[in-house]
């Protein structure tokens, strides 16, 4: 159960603009919204292979910077809350960024950022391979 109530059963097929209006009523936050998407990710990806590197602790700290903008009533971007994966070939500071290459496994990148992804209130999760 949410702390803000009962989260919706089909939150992994809403539309963005269904989810921000959850956000704008407080039926949902950003943290809950990239908790169920974390455990979805850690549910599928066993058999999807389709995620390098999962970011759980920075997509967390970046929900909860989005909730507390909703929860001060400060306006909403288009994806403001919404967790996005980023293909592995974009360098982000900090995460490491394998470029799809065993040859940079190790590699996490000092400077970035992902587009401008980075500098809006998007909640960055995983890295994708595909």
């Amino acid at each position: 159960a949410s702390e803000l109530g009962s989260l919706p059963s089909n939150l992994s097929w809403m539309t963005i603009q269904q989810l921000q209006q959850l956000f704008r009523r407080k039926q949902l936050s950003p943290v809950e919204l990239t908790r169920h998407f974390l455990k979805r990710i850690e549910r599928l990806d066993k058999v999807l292979h389709a995620y390098i590197t999962v970011d759980t602790e920075g997509a967390l700290l970046q929900a909860k910077q989005a909730e507390a903008a909703i929860m001060q009533g400060k306006p909403l971007g288009a994806l403001h809350g919404i967790p996005v994966s980023i293909k592995d070939l974009y360098m982000t500071k900090g995460v490491r960024t394998t470029q799809g290459s065993m040859i940079y496994q190790n590699h996490i990148p000092d400077k970035g950022p992902a587009g401008a992804f980075e500098r809006k209130p998007t909640v960055l999760t995983p890295r994708r391979s595909a």
